[in-house]
Formats: C-alpha cells, structure tokens, sequence
C-alpha cells in the first residue's frame, strides 16, 4: 500500500473522546490479583452499559484503561457524571480493599479515524486528563465545558489553563462539581509514574502504524544485532575461560563458521535387516576449529535407512486379496449347507510362493558412507527399481559435544537456545516503558505502545515478545495475520494488546 493510499483510508472527524482508568489498579492486582479481576469486569460491564445507553461506542479496552467516543458533548459527560455516581454506590457496600474508582477525562477534538480506531491529538488530550483527575473524579477540556454550559444540572469548577505533557500550548480544565462526583482535590500536574507503577504510565505516543517494511527491516536489524552479540560473547568464553562453555554448532541454514580438522571414520554400532527395508547405525568422531581461536569434538551418529516401498505395498495388497479370496469360499460354502446343497469343493488359494529377499549389496541399497549426507540434519532420497519399483532412502545426522577431558558426550547451552533467551530478553528490556523502542525500531522511527497508547510494563512487553520469538519458528503464518489482520497486528501484537506505530505523527 502506497502513502497516498493509506492517507486515503485515514479519515478525520470532531468527536467526543472519553478516557478512563483504575485509581492504584497495580497496588490492587498485587494485593489480590483473581478478586481484582472479578471487580474490574463487573465494574467494566457496568461501564459499557452507560455508555450504550448514551449512545457512544467502546474504542478499546486495555487491562484497566477504556477509550470511548459520543456523538454528543452532553451525553459523554453525562454518561461520566451517572458512571461515578453507580461506581460511589457500589464502591459503599463493598470492603475498603476492593473498592474500585476510576478517573474519567473527557475532551472535544479532531481526530483521525482508521476502521474502528481513532488517533491524534485530542485522544491524547483526553489521556491527560483521565491522569490528572482526582480518583473518582471527572476533568473536562475547555471546548467541552463550551458545549455543555447551561445544558447540564451540574458544577464545573474552573481550573485555569494548564501545560499537558507532550501538547503544545495550554490546556483550559474544568473539574466537574457534582454530589456522588469527587471533588478535584488532587494539583493537576502530577509528577510522573511511569517508573513506579506501569499500569498507570501517561499515554506517550499514539499515531499512525508502522509500515510494515520498515517493521521487518527493524526486526532484521535487531535479530542481527543479537545473534552478532551472542555468537561474539560465546567465542569469547569458550577460548578464553574453556571450549566447552557453549556447544558452538548451529543449526541456522547457509551458516557454516566452523572448520572440519580431524573426521573420524564411520563405525557400526547396529543394524537391522528385514526383506525388504533395512536400518544401519553408525558413529564417528568430528573436530571443528572456531576461527582458529579453540577446538569443540562432536560424536556423530547417523542412521540411515532403505525401504522398498512399492514392493512391501503389492506383498500387503496381495495378502488382502489371499484373505479376501479365502473368506469369500468360507461364505459360500456356509450358504449352501444352510440350504442344504451340498457345496462345490472349492480348492485352497496356493501359498505365494516366497520371494526371495532382495540383494542388499545392489546399487539401490544403502548409499556408501562416504556418499550419504555428511552435516547434521536429515536428507531423503528416491529410486525406482524396474523390479521392486520405488525405493525411499533417508539418512539422519545428530551432534553431541564431547568433554576433551573423559572423552564422554556432556550437555551444555546451545548457541541456538541461547540467542533465543537473550533476543527475548532484549526486547523485552528495550521496548518496556516510557521510550518503547529498540535499536532497530528507533532506527525507523517507530515505538510499541499498548493499543490505548500507554507504555508496555514489564510483563506485557515479556508476553509480547515470548510469542513474537516462538512465532518466528512459523514466520509464514505470522506474515500472513500481519496481512490481513485490519490493524495491521502480529500474532504477539494481538495476543498482548499491543500495536507498532510510527513515531511523531
């Protein structure tokens, strides 16, 4: 999709935005995470049925956080005003620990509008002031209060302009002032949070999603970074401290870094022959030199194998028709003395004659060591006899590293594994909180942000980037939902909530 095709599909209009959150949701979850989960989706669907009833639509929610949007001013503070005053009743008949207050702010702006998502600067707005609202409260923007003057039977206490984080130019406040509305008692700049309490971090960053080539460009920059950063750190320990420290062998295609010097023989260590598929096991000893800095040996064993497959399939089928052949006179003959006709003797089927077995040593057997696959994996082959018919040959390769000291097979952490660990552990440490950015995405100039734009705590980012790892393994089906999912969201992105989007617009 071109620029001017994806300007085409974002549209602009004025809306009514609503944001919503849990006053100290991180101290509840942490006190009690299942009761805090229960209130909140009751609290939740108390929420949405407000609104429905004012005719506005539910944008997103994300864990504690609502975005929503009216048609109408009046009905968006008006649904805030009888949303606060059903949580203060509820919120009296419960324990102190489980009462739940929300904050609401509530802002009139221009927007832009991407399928059911909505972007800019005025949901921006409206954040802040859900942020700046006392627990319980409810802050509206000055062309909102515009708009419901004299509507309303309520209080709005003015609060001067004021300098939201991240808007140019101030902002006009009002607290409304209403009896089962809280009071805004707490200063309207308050200092950051996002250090202390992720849940409750400022929305930092909205916008327009990434492209997706600059997306696969920054994670093929950050994959390449990693795995440049564990195989150095590996080849550093095993030659400076022992060469065992980290298995080496890496089982990534068209990535060879490590020279064969002393190759064993092949030695049978087991066989199995029937007449028609036959198995052999052999090992060896192989020693690869690291760019010359230190020496790993690995015990090979290869099993490789041979079947006649069309000829084992025509002896089955046979079988079938001698078995077939046999209880089909079985049946006849059981008609006729139950009819009392003396039944026609029927000959026996003859045996199948056997056959003999076919000459292993044939040019259709078993490949000779030195021609059968030499790297670790697996590789399949096929023949066609004009006497057996089609014959399948497989061999498979497997690695275990050796101790140089006892000369026995040892278990040690994989170059493989490791890079896995720690790309999971570098996304998750770069993308969490307020910057939401890696080497690679900053180099394009784009941030992950939950779907309301907050930044991602802790476990979010951990989630995310868990599954974005394992989802690489089935990376054509990963691209596929990124395709023609509508916003344009990874399998990670879908699951943890999450969206990539382009930084500053």
């Amino acid at each position: 999709m071109t620029a001017t095709d994806e300007r085409r599909d974002m549209k602009r209009k004025l809306t009514t935005i609503f944001c919503a959150d849990v006053s100290g949701y991180s101290r509840m979850m942490g006190a009690d995470e299942a009761r805090t989960l229960v209130t909140l989706k009751e609290y939740r669907e108390a929420i949405e049925g407000f609104i429905a009833r004012h005719h506005g639509r539910v944008v997103s929610w994300s864990g504690d956080g609502l975005l929503a949007e009216f048609a109408s001013v009046v009905e968006a503070v008006q649904c805030a005003a009888e949303v606060q005053r059903e949580l203060k009743a509820r919120n009296s008949s419960r324990e102190e620990d489980l009462r739940m207050t929300f904050r609401i702010g509530i802002n009139l702006g221009d927007v832009m509008a991407d399928g059911d998502d909505i972007f800019g600067e005025g949901v921006n707005i409206a954040a802040r002031l859900q942020q700046m609202a006392s627990p319980g409260g409810i802050l509206v923007s000055s062309p909102v209060y515009d708009q419901v003057r004299g509507k309303l039977s309520m209080g709005f206490a003015p609060l001067g302009n004021q300098s939201v984080k991240n808007i140019a130019g101030e902002v006009g406040i009002y607290a409304v002032t209403l009896e089962g509305v809280a009071p805004h008692t707490v200063p309207p700049v308050q200092p950051q949070r996002w250090r202390d309490d992720p849940q409750e971090a400022p929305p930092e960053r909205t916008g327009k999603r990434g492209k997706l080539f600059r997306r696969g460009l920054a994670v093929l920059v950050d994959y390449m970074i990693v795995l440049c950063a564990v195989l150095a750190g590996a080849l550093a320990l095993n030659s400076s401290v022992e060469p065992t420290i980290v298995r080496m062998d890496l089982d990534v295609p068209f990535v060879d870094y490590g020279d064969i010097v002393e190759r064993g023989s092949w030695r049978e260590i087991a066989s199995e022959v029937g007449e028609d598929a036959r198995a052999l096991k052999e090992e060896r000893i192989v020693t690869y030199d690291y760019l010359g800095l230190f020496t790993q040996s690995y015990l090979q064993t290869r099993t490789r194998g041979e079947a006649a497959v069309e000829k084992m399939i025509r002896k089955e089928q046979a079988k079938a028709d001698r078995e077939r052949a046999i209880a089909d006179a079985a049946e006849v003959e059981a008609r006729a003395a139950e009819a009392g006709i003396p039944s026609p003797a029927v000959p026996a089927a003859p045996p199948a004659p056997p056959e003999p077995p076919a000459p292993l040593a044939a040019p259709a057997a078993l490949p000779p060591a030195d021609q059968a696959t030499e790297d670790p994996g697996a590789s399949v082959s096929f023949d066609y006899d004009e006497k057996d018919g089609l014959r399948v040959a497989g061999s498979y390769i497997s690695e275990q590293l050796i101790d140089p000291k006892t000369g026995k097979p040892i278990t040690r952490p994989s170059l493989d594994l490791l890079s896995l660990l720690l790309l999971v552990l570098y996304f998750t440490i770069a993308e969490m909180g307020r910057r939401g950015s890696t080497i690679g995405k900053n180099a394009f100039d784009l941030v992950v942000t939950r779907e309301d734009g907050r930044p991602l705590s802790f476990p979010t980012a951990l989630v995310r980037n868990l599954i974005k790892v394992l989802t690489s393994f089935i990376l054509p089906v990963a691209i596929l939902v990124v395709l023609f999912s509508r916003r344009r969201q990874g399998i990670h992105d879908r699951l943890a909530g999450t969206i990539v989007v382009k930084e500053g617009v």
